[in-house]
This record gives C-alpha cells, sequence and structure tokens, in this order.
C-alpha cells in the first residue's frame, strides 16, 4: 500500500464511497496515520482488532491503519446478530471492536452493540475523530513523507505467513468459524487477479 501511495499522483481521486467525495492517495494515508496514533493508545501489538463497518470510506482507512501498527483486523459481519457477533469476537478473541455511531443508529445497532458491550470493548470512530488535536494532525503531515521508514521500524518482524485479516463464516452451519488469511494469501490473490486484468492508476473499479 505504501509503495502504491508513492507512485500515485499525490492529489488525484484514489477511493470514494457513496458520499460521492474523493479520497486523494496523501489524504488517505494522513487519515491512516491520524488513526493509527489514537488505536495506537487503545491496543497491543498483534492484537486481533473487531472492525464492524459497512462499506465506506472509514473501512478501508480503519483495515490499514491496523495494518500500520501491526494489529490484525477482524471483520466483523453486522447482519449476522448480537449472539453471532458475540461469538465470532469469542472465536477471534477480540477484546476490541471499532464502529461507527452514525452506522450503528442508520443500521439500528444499538441491540447488537448492546451484547457485545457484555464481554468486549467497543469504541466508536467519532470518539477517536474528536480527541484528535492540531498537534496531532501537524505530526501526520510531517510523518507521511517517512511512513515506509516508520512503519519499518514500528513493525520490525514483519512475516508474510502471519495472519493479515480474519474472516468469518456465516455461522449458517453452527457458530461461526474464523478464517485467516496471511499477507501471502492476500498478495498471491492480487497477483492471480493482476494475470486476468492489467491494472492501472487511470483505471476505475466499481465494488458493491
Amino acid at each position: 500500500f505504501l509503495d502504491c501511495v508513492q507512485r500515485l499522483p499525490p492529489r488525484r481521486p484514489f477511493l470514494e464511497d457513496s458520499s460521492r467525495v474523493p479520497l486523494a492517495p496523501r489524504a488517505f494515508l494522513i487519515r491512516v496515520l491520524l488513526l493509527g496514533r489514537a488505536i495506537r493508545l487503545h491496543s497491543e501489538p498483534g492484537e486481533n482488532i473487531g472492525v464492524l463497518l459497512p462499506n465506506v470510506l472509514a473501512t478501508p482507512v480503519l483495515f490499514m491503519a491496523l495494518q500500520y501498527l501491526g494489529r490484525i483486523p477482524a471483520m466483523l459481519n453486522y447482519t449476522a446478530g448480537g449472539q453471532a457477533l458475540l461469538q465470532a469476537c469469542r472465536t477471534g478473541r477480540l477484546r476490541r471492536v471499532y464502529t461507527s455511531r452514525k452506522f450503528v443508529d442508520a443500521a439500528n445497532l444499538g441491540p447488537v452493540l448492546a451484547t457485545l458491550h457484555t464481554e468486549v470493548e467497543v469504541h466508536f470512530l467519532e470518539d477517536l475523530r474528536a480527541r484528535i488535536g492540531w498537534t496531532d494532525k501537524l505530526l501526520a503531515l510531517l510523518a507521511a513523507p517517512w511512513a515506509k521508514t516508520l512503519y519499518e521500524l514500528g513493525v520490525p518482524h514483519r512475516n508474510p505467513d502471519r495472519p493479515a485479516v480474519i474472516l468469518f463464516t456465516s455461522g449458517s452451519e453452527g457458530s461461526p468459524k474464523g478464517v485467516a488469511l496471511s499477507h501471502a494469501n492476500l498478495l498471491s490473490n492480487f497477483a492471480q487477479v493482476r494475470c486476468h486484468i492489467d491494472f492501472r492508476p487511470t483505471d476505475l473499479m466499481f465494488s458493491c
């Protein structure tokens, strides 16, 4: 991802969600650094951390912030229901879950969150954003050109065979099962797709 950011024009639109407000690579990276700085205070290196969000810009920003810190995102399915999500948290050994108040209200997930609260800490992105001050923003701006070096120093023992992300089965045949994908798995998947589609910076890709 950091190599990609270095290659792309820093202000060309990079990602966009249903809000139709595009995000450029440099702005995306700065958000990753800001969010990572806030999450570092509430997590441990190598920890599995739950992500309970829809397909919006905040999700890849959070995903990459966790990667940048050497944490492992566990992608939770918000349609599964409270008990299934709680079981997924137990299976993935999750102590913390990150979500959004705006999303919880829009999707009527209050009862689901009440169930999760019995065993895990639930953190809201809006609360993290409120704690980000001008000093944090200035430090993120200064750190952006050195992001790759800082990542190598911050996560020194990187291993391509270690888990990069945890997914969960639907639980239709019992409790949800955790599926850990390694960094090598994800890069292999990327290489397989690239064999068939020659992605270029000028291409647009739509994902439901």
